[in-house]
């Protein structure tokens, strides 16, 4: 049932546990529609589980994502089957990509490797910083870098004179 806004009034507190008020858009006029929320969860959740996206879902369904978000935040169970229908768009874009990798995309194979095996084939970067260069200034760590490449004395890098004669890492307490 169709009601304009000027004639919108809310359902019995009975009934509107089992509906949901939701406004929408109807022939360029905000209207407002009383529809059974568990129907249009479902149909959400169908249509996110198809297309992985918040918003195309709600456009399919004509809810907002504020309503989700809403019925997200309050309701756990809810909640937890978005949680599957989005672990089932995720699924099916990976078999697909999967598909893609070994019919000989490589594109496609070095992204599935880099997800299912980072280990062996993401590209990582560890970085350690050793307790000889904590708390160093910038001064002082373009001095170490410079006496690292084997210069020495002063030199210019970025601008600034490496200074000489820094305290050796016993000698700062460190």
């Amino acid at each position: 049932m169709l009601k304009t806004t000027d004639d919108y009034q809310p359902a019995p507190e009975d009934k509107a546990a089992q509906l949901d008020i939701v406004p929408v858009r109807a022939a360029g006029h905000q209207v407002w529609v009383e529809r059974n929320k568990a129907q249009i969860q479902d149909a959400f959740l169908e249509q996110y589980a198809k297309s992985g996206n918040v918003l195309l879902a709600c456009h399919t369904v004509a809810i907002t994502r504020v309503t989700v978000y809403k019925w997200r935040r309050e309701d756990p169970e809810f909640a937890q089957r978005m949680q599957y229908s989005r672990e089932d768009s995720t699924d099916v874009v990976e078999a697909k990509l999967r598909q893609e990798a070994v019919n000989g995309n490589v594109t496609a194979m070095i992204v599935y490797l880099k997800a299912k095996r980072p280990e062996e084939y993401s590209e990582r970067h560890d970085y350690f910083v050793s307790q000889r260069f904590r708390g160093k200034t910038d001064e002082e760590l373009r001095f170490l870098l410079a006496e690292r490449l084997g210069q020495s004395g002063t030199s210019r890098a970025g601008g600034a004179a490496f200074p000489t004669g820094l305290p050796d890492e016993e000698d700062d307490g460190m």
